[in-house]
């Protein structure tokens, strides 16, 4: 079921489900529990989700996609909450949303839901969620005033969104995954595939920009279906699986980014 779910999904999954949960490890220390749905026999959904002291956290729901129509992934999770009621816990995590992209938005369908505020690090109530507090609009324009900022200086940039930032998420083995949904490209037009890519990002969390050195991942369609690539256009996605190769300056600072960006360009790193 998890092979015909992961084709017909519209995103990243793991290989295996094994690999999945166990992030390319033989074992963990989690104590995960499972749900399965039935029609008569037929297993048609199954989800997974992590069980501590107190609370619990929804890892995963898969279902036969020959059932998509039936809300599976929310039968699962209430399912999932009921479990948690059962046995007195306080909290439960159902899971990451994204404001503006329904795709998630069944998860809201439980009751009143709480949202981390990655630059004060408070969880608050997501009713409260003004437009001009949702990360990607405060990214957006961060990168958008930085942009302008190097163009003055004639150093060439591009605002790109990176559908494949939630590889992270699915851990096909351990390594530094580039996890952020929208960045500037330092080299926006190669003639060529590169073999590193300058990229700046704005942190929330920090609430600094950061230059990166990354490296593309080979073999990207071994993990994505190519009817999600494509399905975006390239001119304002970037859509290579991409790992962080190395950190190269964190700032607050344009004019600080810029006397690093001309040093590259100098050298010849930054074409």
């Amino acid at each position: 079921m998890y092979q015909l779910y992961k084709e017909s999904f519209p995103g990243i999954l793991a290989p295996t489900l094994r690999e999945s949960l166990l992030d390319g490890e033989d074992s963990n220390v989690f104590d995960t529990y499972e749900v399965n749905v039935y029609e008569g026999d037929k297993l048609i959904g199954v989800s997974f989700f992590d069980v501590g002291k107190d609370s619990a956290a929804s890892i995963m729901g898969i279902y036969d996609p020959d059932y998509q129509s039936y809300s599976i992934g929310l039968y699962t999770l209430i399912a999932e909450i009921a479990f948690c009621l059962r046995n007195n816990f306080s909290y439960f995590y159902p899971g990451y949303v994204v404001p503006g992209y329904p795709r998630f938005d069944y998860k809201l369908r439980i009751g009143k839901v709480d949202y981390l505020n990655l630059a004060t690090n408070e969880w608050q109530a997501f009713d409260s969620l003004q437009s001009n507090g949702i990360p990607i609009e405060k990214i957006d324009q961060k990168l958008l005033d930085l942009k302008n900022a190097l163009q003055r200086q004639s150093i060439p940039c591009k605002k790109l969104y990176y559908p494949l930032f939630e590889a992270n998420l699915f851990a096909f083995w351990q390594t530094d995954y580039f996890d952020f949904p929208l960045f500037l490209l330092c080299n926006p037009d190669p003639k060529e595939k590169m073999s590193s890519y300058f990229i700046i990002v704005y942190d929330m969390r920090d609430g600094a920009y950061h230059l990166l050195e990354c490296s593309p991942l080979e073999d990207l369609m071994f993990y994505v279906n190519e009817s999600y690539t494509n399905m975006f256009d390239r001119q304002r996605f970037f859509l290579e699986l991409i790992v962080i190769k190395e950190r190269l300056l964190r700032t607050t600072s344009h004019e600080h980014l810029q006397v690093v960006l001309m040093s590259l360009i100098l050298s010849k790193r930054l074409k």
